[in-house]
């Protein structure tokens, strides 16, 4: 990228793994994973209805969009995996042990902390930010896809990798264009 001044994403694995210390079953990891999805999809909601710019609001639309459809992935994957049955429940309701008080994106930043960061931001520092949470994102299904158990697993944690590396591209393609 053009504008690349020698920043890299920070936080990966301490903060994003550290997320998963608590895990101790494949099913853990992918509820897990979930929570994060919709973290993410939160975060993007909330930016996208705060930008003037129709091409960047649309960008995270369509990543909040993507992020729901993580989570139909993940939710597909627990029920193969752990035998139950989610409906049309809250998928969170099924992990509520395990569920922080405080919800994170990919990146492992607080939402909250996230959203109010990003007020009054300009669109480059957010897509600056937007890149680093996607970046952990693909390392942590890169690192997941490799310590699957099972072949199913393993397929889902690299669709997901592929479609994070995606948003890498996409977001990348945005941010060019603004320079």
């Amino acid at each position: 990228m053009k504008a690349w001044n020698g920043t890299v994403a920070r936080g990966f694995p301490q903060e994003a793994m550290s997320f998963f210390a608590s895990a101790r079953t494949p099913e853990e990891f992918v509820s897990l994973a979930w929570l994060l999805e919709e973290g993410t999809r939160k975060l993007y909601e909330g930016v996208a209805g705060s930008l003037d710019s129709e091409e960047v609001s649309g960008l995270f639309r369509r990543l909040a969009s993507a992020e729901e459809h993580h989570k139909d992935l993940l939710r597909a994957l627990y029920e193969r995996r752990s035998a139950k049955q989610t409906g049309s429940r809250d998928f969170s309701t099924l992990i509520a042990s395990q569920k922080p008080e405080e919800e994170f994106t990919e990146g492992g930043v607080p939402v909250q902390e996230a959203l109010l960061w990003v007020k009054g931001k300009p669109t480059e520092e957010i897509l600056e930010l937007v890149m680093s949470l996607e970046v952990n994102a693909y390392d942590r299904y890169l690192t997941m896809e490799r310590e699957a158990e099972d072949q199913p697993s393993e397929e889902v944690f690299k669709v997901l990798s592929r479609a994070e590396k995606g948003h890498i591209q996409e977001v990348g393609a945005v941010f060019e264009r603004m320079l």
